[in-house]
């Protein structure tokens, strides 16, 4: 017996906007500090539809070394590693937060404040509307939260 159902659409993935904001994460798999920050923090993109305005870039390579015989697994890894080795400036710890290329450092918790005010496009999500506006010369957030850093066994 053989059933008939309309063929599957594929869903489509809508490209990325130019006037969306590049929001790059660096992260170790293994680091729980990146675990927490994707699972408690990171998800605020989707509860409050911040997902609209970003192109979001998830990098898992971090604090990963490259062996002296420069074997890879997989392609994938060595692009990874080319890349974050790329960066500028280098990374000191993951989770290494960028907004359009600029790393947020010690600040990244307070990403979704960076993201609002990067926006440029006219359809700004309500929530960027009730996040205290920065600029330049703002004080940074002193850094509180653990993160595993960049050459250290211990973290």
């Amino acid at each position: 017996m053989r059933i008939n159902s309309p063929p599957i659409k594929p869903k489509l993935i809508r490209p990325c906007r130019a006037q969306n904001v590049t929001l790059s994460v660096y992260y170790e798999t293994l680091c729980p500090y990146c675990a927490d920050f994707v699972a408690n923090h990171l998800v605020k993109l989707f509860e409050k539809r911040f997902f609209s305005i970003v192109n979001l870039r998830l990098v898992p390579w971090g604090n990963a070394v490259l062996q002296t015989d420069g074997i890879f697994v997989s392609q994938l890894e060595n692009q990874y590693a080319a890349e974050t080795a790329r960066l500028n400036p280098q990374h000191k710890f993951v989770p290494w937060v960028l907004v359009n290329d600029q790393p947020l450092q010690e600040d990244f918790k307070n990403f979704v404040t960076y993201v609002c005010n990067a926006y440029k496009g006219k359809q700004v999500p309500q929530a960027c509307h009730s996040l205290p506006l920065m600029n330049n010369s703002s004080k940074k957030a002193t850094s509180g939260y653990p993160v595993c850093y960049a050459n250290s066994r211990k973290n």
